[in-house]
C-alpha cells in the first residue's frame, strides 16, 4: 500500500485557503507562446447590482477576445499546435467547470472561442473548487476538483479527462485519486508529471511537491518536496534534457515557479528522476527577481528549456 494515502488533506485546503466563497479571488494573468505568437490571458474583477463579476479576456498580437464574462471563475490556460485551451471553475450558487478553446492564426489572429462542455458525475454535495490543463499525448488533459459545498476542510473528489486539439473528449472524465491541491500538469513521454503544493497555511510556507502519474492518472510513487518553503505560485512544467544522464530511464522534464518569501524571485527543478519527501533539493537553479507586473513563460527548445518574460 503507497504511503501516500495517508497524507493529510492539508496539501489541499490551505493552499486554497485565501479564496473561500464570497472573497474576491486576485487578478490572474498568464503569458504562452503559440506558434511564435504571444498570448496574454486575463481575469480582472467588476462589482455590479448582482454581485462580483469575472470577466476573463485573450489577447493576441492583432485581436482581443472577451471568452467569458459572469460569476467569479477560477482559471488556469494551456496551449499547443496553434490552440489555447482555458479551465473555468465556479462554486457557489452556480458550480460549474468550463472549458473554453480558442484557435490562433498563424498571423496571430485569434479565433472564434468554443465552449466545450465537461461533464460532472459528483453527488449534488460537491462543488468545483480548482482545475488545471495541461498538454496530453494527443491533445490536452484536464484535471480538477470538487469539494463539500460549505466544507473545503473535508474530503476531495477529483476527475480527468483528456481532449483532442479540437476539443473533443478522447476520455471523457472519469475519478481518479488524486487528493493533493493541484499547481500544474504536463505529458511526460509515458504518463504524466503532476506538480502538487504543500503548506502549513502560513504566507511563506507553501513547498512545491512533484509526482508522477500514470496515462490513467494514478499515482505511481509518494510525492517528493520540489523547492523549499515559501510564497509558491505560477508553476509551468516543460519538457527538457535531464541535468544528470540517467540512461534513458528518466522523464525529461523541468518544473518552473516563482518562489521565494514573497514570491519574487524565479525557480526552476530538474525534476526528471524523484527527489525526496521532506527534503528540500539542492539542484535548484536562479533565474533572478520577477516582480509581480511580469509575466513569464517557458518553452522546449533542442538546448532546454527557454524561458520568456514580460512587463505588462
Amino acid at each position: 500500500m503507497l504511503m501516500w494515502l495517508s497524507l493529510p488533506l492539508l496539501l489541499l485546503t490551505s493552499h486554497v485557503a485565501s479564496a473561500q466563497p464570497g472573497s474576491e479571488p486576485p487578478l490572474f494573468r498568464a503569458l504562452r507562446l503559440v506558434g511564435g505568437h504571444e498570448i496574454v490571458v486575463t481575469r480582472a474583477f467588476r462589482t455590479d447590482a448582482f454581485g462580483p463579476r469575472a470577466r476573463v479576456t485573450v489577447r493576441g498580437p492583432r485581436n482581443e477576445i472577451v471568452c467569458y464574462d459572469g460569476t467569479p471563475v477560477e482559471v488556469d490556460v494551456t496551449a499547443r499546435d496553434g490552440v489555447v485551451l482555458i479551465a473555468l471553475v465556479g462554486g457557489g450558487r452556480q458550480p460549474s467547470v468550463r472549458l473554453v478553446r480558442l484557435p490562433v492564426q498563424q498571423n496571430g489572429d485569434l479565433g472564434a472561442a468554443r465552449n466545450i462542455s465537461v461533464p460532472r458525475t459528483a453527488v449534488r454535495s460537491l462543488v468545483p473548487w480548482s482545475a488545471i490543463v495541461g498538454p496530453a499525448e494527443r491533445g490536452f488533459v484536464v484535471l480538477w476538483q470538487e469539494v463539500m459545498n460549505g466544507n473545503p476542510q473535508a474530503d476531495v473528489a477529483s476527475y480527468m479527462g483528456t481532449l483532442d486539439l479540437d476539443g473533443n473528449w478522447i476520455n471523457r472524465p472519469s475519478q481518479v485519486q488524486i487528493p493533493w491541491a493541484l499547481a500544474a500538469i504536463a505529458w511526460n513521454g509515458h504518463g504524466y508529471h503532476l506538480a502538487l503544493y504543500y503548506s502549513t497555511g502560513q504566507p511563506d510556507g507553501t513547498t512545491l511537491a512533484m509526482v508522477t502519474l500514470s496515462a490513467v492518472g494514478q499515482p505511481l510513487e509518494h510525492p517528493w518536496w520540489a523547492s523549499a518553503p515559501g510564497s509558491i505560485y505560477d508553476v509551468q512544467l516543460v519538457r527538457a534534457p535531464p541535468s544528470v544522464p540517467c540512461g534513458g530511464s528518466c522523464d525529461p522534464m523541468a518544473v518552473f515557479f516563482r518562489g521565494g518569501p514573497t514570491g519574487e524571485e524565479l525557480f526552476s527543478l530538474d525534476t526528471s528522476t524523484p527527489g525526496q519527501w521532506g527534503t528540500s533539493p539542492t539542484r535548484i537553479d536562479r533565474h533572478g527577481a520577477i516582480g509581480d507586473d511580469e509575466d513569464y513563460t517557458v518553452r522546449a527548445t533542442e538546448r532546454g528549456p527557454e524561458v520568456l518574460r514580460r512587463r505588462m
